[in-house]
């Protein structure tokens, strides 16, 4: 800081202000734009390299389910939501008043069971999830897996899967006289 003031001193005496002034503010711009530069190469590195490669608890996620193709993911949760929808619709027409309704619209899939609540299954394409709010069990975010070919949560290592989750909430409002079938 001292050697620029000097050297701005000097060049005031001179008669070159603007000229030096001019210099000392282009080279610190490029320094900064430098340093910037080099900050957002180093963030996008950063980011590159390390995919999120570990759920919640900083446990590392299967290379099967991080790996997994938008294509994939979104041709495997558009059918779970469509056949989802179709299975609800064959128990609200046998029995109106337990399941009412029922929405699907741009991944999202919505329905009332009665003396229960409202659900809420949506796609999530960024992380390639499906996610659940269940008036019983509360938030889910679901991941595929491959290997075994469903939707299953990172939060328990893969234990609890999607539509086990659904049959088991469906089937204890219901006393056991409906479940969910899927193709």
């Amino acid at each position: 800081m001292f050697a620029k003031i000097a050297f701005l001193n000097r060049n005031i005496i001179s008669g070159n202000a603007f000229n030096s002034l001019k210099l000392v503010t282009k080279t610190n711009n490029i320094r900064q734009f430098s340093n910037i530069n080099n900050k957002l190469l180093l963030q996008k590195s950063f980011i590159a390299s390390n995919k999120i490669s570990s759920n919640t608890y900083g446990e590392k996620i299967p290379d099967n389910i991080i790996n997994l193709t938008q294509e994939l993911y979104d041709k495997k949760a558009d059918s779970f939501l469509i056949e989802l929808n179709d299975s609800l619709e064959e128990i609200s027409e046998i029995d109106q008043d337990f399941i009412k309704n029922i929405d699907s619209n741009q991944g999202v899939l919505q329905f009332e069971i009665e003396n229960v609540g409202t659900y809420v299954i949506n796609k999530q394409p960024p992380n390639k999830q499906i996610w659940l709010s269940s008036p019983i069990s509360g938030p889910f975010r679901f991941d595929y897996d491959s290997l075994i070919n469903d939707w299953v949560s990172l939060r328990d290592h893969g234990e609890t899967k999607l539509l086990n989750l659904l049959n088991k909430e469906i089937s204890d409002a219901s006393n056991n006289k409906y479940k969910l079938e899927l193709l």
